[in-house]
């Protein structure tokens, strides 16, 4: 897949100029108990999620991406069977305006990771909120992949413990370290 990413002073903003068909998944054959779904433009089909036997972490940024033009976003409507077998939901404040105000607010009700970029993120799990924030706030002219890092980390730190505080605080702490590394 090509992908052109576009940085400017106000961001980053990625392009796919020659768009994929999503990928049929047969889920009901994937057989460990944590499944992280993370794409660049929804190139995997979802249809069949609820086949899957375990807790989903999903990264909404593919879903939400236009795809056609820089930063552009498009509304992500899955059905109803699809977004319950979504255990963890992760997207930026920006990319969550693009799923119904319903389907984010059910998803409080299990774990919702809304990333702030340098201000940290918020966290909604079993209903109850919490805010992280890195200990030093680090500006870094190169920010492409820190969402995936935040995320992947965070996955990690959960499935060996259980945690969300503290899967969350260990991701942005590491998160942080990425990109200092970045800057290097």
């Amino acid at each position: 897949m090509e992908v052109k990413i576009l940085i400017t002073k106000n961001g980053e903003f990625g392009k796919i100029p020659k768009k994929l068909k999503p990928k049929k998944v047969r889920f009901s054959r994937v057989r460990t108990p944590f499944l992280l779904i993370s794409s660049v433009l929804d190139e995997f089909d979802l249809t069949n999620l609820s086949e899957f036997n375990g807790k989903v972490f999903f990264d909404v940024q593919g879903y939400v991406r236009d795809g056609n033009d820089f930063g552009k976003k498009k509304s992500w409507k899955p059905n109803k069977i699809v977004f319950k077998n979504i255990f963890c939901l992760k997207g930026t404040a920006e990319e969550l305006q693009n799923i119904s105000k319903p389907r984010v607010e059910a998803q409080k009700q299990k774990i919702l990771l809304i990333t702030k970029g340098k201000l940290g993120c918020e966290i909604f799990a079993f209903g109850k909120q919490y805010i992280v924030k890195p200990t030093k706030v680090i500006i870094s002219k190169n920010t492409i992949g820190a969402g995936d890092t935040f995320f992947a980390y965070f996955v990690s730190r959960f499935v060996k413990t259980t945690k969300v505080f503290d899967s969350a605080k260990y991701a942005v702490k590491r998160t942080s370290a990425f990109l200092i590394a970045q800057d290097n």
